[in-house]
Order: structure tokens, then C-alpha cells, then sequence
């Protein structure tokens, strides 16, 4: 099995319950169906509904991410990849992808095709339909860990945020095209207000500016990125993520003692505030104007849509959730599909997709 021999490394279970809290704060974690025996950590079963596909532009080609059978000794999923040919041939992809929920890969892009004839993976490595592959690691630098990698909406370039071996938090900006680094900012790790789990996201706005957050000098503190100057944009808050467009941008405020977490909607572009939504929320774009909202204490069943019309934030609708713990939602046509994570009767922990109306 796949990484059995960093079992060693990693067989200590306070790791388990330090990157189930970084999960938890997002709205998802397999710790809620773990199992102790002889005080290490077992989990049930992944099945193929967290299997997952991405289809190249010109649909010619297909990346397929298969669960293998035992979750990783920390809980998270182990995918196999396999690419099948126009001639319906499928072949393995000498890469793995480790993902520690289905909900991560909003912040990370684990599968973009940057064009009809190639891929790229993690965030780290090319890999040509014609099976050649190139390694992006070493642009990485120093950064150790990435806990966020977003590709721009031109393909052109990859945006991450990680740490160093050092804890220092790093963005890095790479240009796809050139296959050079065009941007770096380091946040020095300052102690003992970085020793949590890293949770910090990053995402791409108008005009190729990027957004991120940090969590230095005991707060955490949004800023964006444009030609490689940074400027802050709001203090004690966290980033969610940005419109399909890149003109709305999705925050959590609030971190303070004195006050209580709320979600706010941006407008990049006219620089003003849309609305603001009680308590933190996990944020699915239907369109670019509509989005979902999920209580992320996981005390609401329902979803709320939210609609952005003129200078105001309205909330035009009410679903109820699907069983288990909510990951996302997309537009299908004239439905919305809702999805969530469970464990089934077998044991398996599966996706559940269900269908909601939904009128333009």
C-alpha cells in the first residue's frame, strides 16, 4: 500500500487529532467516525463515490482519481490516477494524490488541465497526454507544505500558500509559461502564535490579483497580491474564497474575543461591502452572483442561496441539507446538486449528491 513506509513516521496520534481540528474548522473530518484499537487510529472504509474525473477541454482525454481501499494512517484519502485515451485505454499516472477530505479540493487544485494536451498534479508536476512528465517542485523553493494551490483562471500561472521547515509562512506566484518564479512574500514565523495547524487559503481575484490569508502576530489578517506587492485588506479575518468571475471576495470576520464570527460578501471591484451573513459559513458559488451558505458549527440542516443584486446581498432560498457533513454545491442545469460526506450502513464512508430545484 502506498506510503506504508512513512508509517513509522507519522504512527503518533496526537498528528491524527492536530490535523483533524485544522479539518474541522473548515466543516469536515473522518475523526467523527474513527475508531481506537491499541490507541491507534482505524477508519472506515473509502468507497468509489469519492471517486473522482476531469475531463480535458477538448473531452478527448480523462483523469480519474480512484480510491484505493485503507484510508492513510491519518485519516486521509489515497487516490490512485489513471488517464484514459480517446481509444478508451487507461493507463496508471506514476503520481498519487493525498487528500485529506473531498472538501479540500477547494483550496487545492489537485487536477487542472492547463490545456488539451497536458495536466498538471498537486500542484507539483506536468504530465503530458503523450505520457512525458516535468517536475515543478523545485520552484516550490522552501516552501515544505502547502495547505492552499490555486490555478489562474488563464491557466497562466499557480499561486500557493505553505510554510518552511521553519514555520515561516510563504506565497509563492509561479508562471506557468516560463516555468519561473515571479513573486514571493515571507510572513517569519513568530512564537507561540504560529504552532496550529496550517489552514491559511489562497485565491485568485480580478486582473490576476491574488488573496490570502496569514496568521501572524496572534491574529489572522487578509491581504492582496498584485505584481508582487502585498497590501492588507482586512484585519482579524479569514479567507473563504472569491466569485467564479473573481469580483466577489468571501471572508470570515469577527475573530476577535469581543466579537462574534460573521461572513462577509466584498465587491473587488467596487470596493464596497455586498452584506455580511451571521456566524462563519462554508461558501459554494453557483454562478457568479449566487452562492450557497452553510453554517459551519453544524448545528443548521439547511443551505441558504444568497443572491447579489445592485448594491445588496438578498437571500432568495432555503435547501435542506443531505445527510452527513456538507462539502460543496454546483449549478447542473436546472437543478443544484448538494454534497456531503457520510458513513454508510457497510461501514463505507461515501458521497451523497442530491438534486434541488432551482429556477435562474
Amino acid at each position: 500500500m502506498y506510503y506504508k513506509k512513512k508509517l513509522g513516521l507519522i504512527i503518533i496520534l496526537l498528528v491524527t487529532c492536530v490535523i483533524s481540528v485544522a479539518l474541522v474548522g473548515y466543516g469536515f473530518s473522518f475523526m467523527e467516525d474513527k475508531l481506537l484499537v491499541n490507541n491507534v487510529p482505524t477508519y472506515p472504509k473509502p468507497s468509489d463515490s469519492l471517486n473522482m474525473v476531469f475531463s480535458s477541454p477538448d473531452n478527448r482525454y480523462v483523469v480519474e482519481l480512484k480510491t484505493q481501499p485503507e484510508f492513510f494512517v491519518d485519516g486521509s484519502i489515497v487516490y490512485d490516477v489513471y488517464l484514459t485515451t480517446p481509444e478508451g485505454n487507461k493507463k496508471e499516472v506514476p503520481e498519487k494524490v493525498l487528500m485529506a477530505s473531498p472538501a479540500e479540493a477547494e483550496a487545492k487544485d489537485y487536477i487542472v488541465w492547463l490545456s488539451k494536451d497536458g495536466f498538471m498534479i498537486n500542484g507539483e508536476k506536468l504530465i503530458k497526454t503523450s505520457g512525458e512528465v516535468e517536475d515543478l517542485r523545485p520552484l516550490w523553493g522552501e516552501v515544505k507544505y502547502a495547505s492552499s494551490f490555486k490555478v489562474s483562471p488563464d491557466k497562466t500561472q499557480l499561486a500557493l500558500i505553505g510554510k518552511t521547515s521553519n514555520n515561516d509562512r510563504v506565497i509563492k506566484v509561479i508562471d506557468l509559461n516560463t516555468r519561473q518564479v515571479i513573486a514571493t512574500q515571507i510572513y517569519p514565523f513568530k512564537e507561540p502564535v504560529n504552532t496550529g495547524p496550517l489552514t491559511n487559503r489562497i485565491a485568485w481575484g480580478l486582473t490576476n490579483t491574488i488573496y490570502y490569508d496569514v496568521d501572524i502576530e496572534g491574529k489572522y489578517r487578509v491581504y492582496h497580491l498584485r505584481s508582487g506587492v502585498p497590501s492588507l485588506l482586512f484585519e482579524n479575518a479569514k479567507l473563504i474564497n472569491t466569485s467564479p468571475d473573481g469580483r466577489y471576495l468571501a471572508v470570515i470576520k469577527g475573530l476577535t474575543k469581543e466579537e462574534q464570527p460573521f461572513t462577509l460578501i466584498y465587491d473587488l471591484q467596487d470596493k464596497t461591502v455586498k452584506g455580511e451573513i451571521s456566524r462563519s459559513r462554508r461558501i459554494s458559488w453557483l454562478t457568479d452572483k449566487e452562492f450557497i451558505a452553510v453554517d459551519l458549527s453544524g448545528t443548521s440542516s439547511q443551505a441558504e442561496v444568497y443572491t447579489i443584486k445592485g448594491e445588496k446581498l438578498l437571500k432568495r432560498d432555503t435547501f435542506n441539507l443531505p445527510e452527513g457533513i456538507f462539502i460543496g454545491a454546483k449549478l447542473e442545469e436546472d437543478a443544484v446538486v448538494l454534497n456531503s460526506v457520510s458513513t454508510s450502513a457497510d461501514g463505507k464512508v461515501q458521497m451523497i449528491k442530491e438534486r434541488r430545484n432551482w429556477k435562474p
